[in-house]
């Protein structure tokens, strides 16, 4: 408890008394961001977004695929594609810009949205793949250099009636595989493959450990998410340097 207690007091005078030297206070805030990167290193940074599909995705069982990323999930359950693109309201209420600009540096996107457009507004597929092609393009357009992954939805158990949903996530997968020909980063991997059985599924229609283990360990899911040693190399913000000076500049002008 000395001990402790002999760190805090120390820690207490350095936020009391260092900040009121200006050149104290920035050379503390510099050994902070310097810390910092230091552990915040992680490899190369994965994003997925989307609905609860997105938000419920292991990422612990991710690693164990794909072990050298930093794994950023930004799922919010019961979204669709309109509420990324309008903002939503209420708890369905979403920042996209606010979430792609922190990920910026993303070297894989994952977009996983599209089921509650049709569970909770009735959306057509075509409405659907319109609004996800926008999120598509935005994506894109703050982080140039990501692959963009879309893969819809896999089969659902038969423990409910979901005849017509069925229809609606076959529907918008070939959309998606369309909506894949028109850009060189995205990419569409079908996961209808995953058994429609409550062995993968945590419930009648969301994908259980079991269920994320045989997406994560697809060999096209793994080659687009997960980087080469290669592509480590190239990526300077996984760098330690990289990440340094990325949260330096992140600070703007001041300095």
């Amino acid at each position: 408890f000395l001990v402790g207690d002999r760190h805090y007091r120390r820690r207490q005078w350095l936020f009391t008394h260092a900040y009121s030297d200006t050149r104290v206070s920035k050379m503390v805030l510099l050994l902070f961001l310097l810390l910092n990167g230091l552990t915040s290193v992680a490899g190369p940074k994965v994003l997925i977004y989307g609905d609860s599909w997105a938000q419920f995705a292991f990422g612990f069982v991710f690693k164990q695929y794909c072990s050298n990323v930093n794994f950023v999930n930004e799922g919010i359950q019961g979204t669709t594609s309109q509420d990324w693109i309008t903002g939503g309201t209420g708890i369905r209420s979403i920042d996209l810009d606010g979430v792609l600009a922190s990920n910026y540096d993303a070297q894989s996107v994952y977009i996983l949205v599209g089921l509650n457009d049709h569970t909770f507004d009735q959306r057509a597929p075509e409405e659907t793949s319109a609004y996800v092609e926008e999120m598509v393009t935005k994506t894109l357009e703050t982080a140039p250099h990501a692959d963009i992954l879309l893969t819809g939805y896999g089969n659902l158990p038969d423990c409910e009636s979901y005849d017509t949903l069925r229809v609606y996530l076959a529907l918008l997968g070939e959309k998606f595989a369309l909506m894949a020909t028109k850009y060189e980063k995205l990419h569409f991997v079908p996961i209808t493959y995953i058994p429609s059985t409550r062995r993968y599924f945590m419930d009648c229609i969301h994908l259980g450990q079991n269920g994320y283990h045989e997406l994560w360990s697809n060999p096209e899911i793994n080659q687009i998410l997960c980087p080469s040693p290669a592509d480590e190399e190239e990526n300077e913000e996984t760098s330690f340097l990289g990440c340094f000076f990325s949260r330096l500049r992140s600070f703007g002008a001041g300095w």
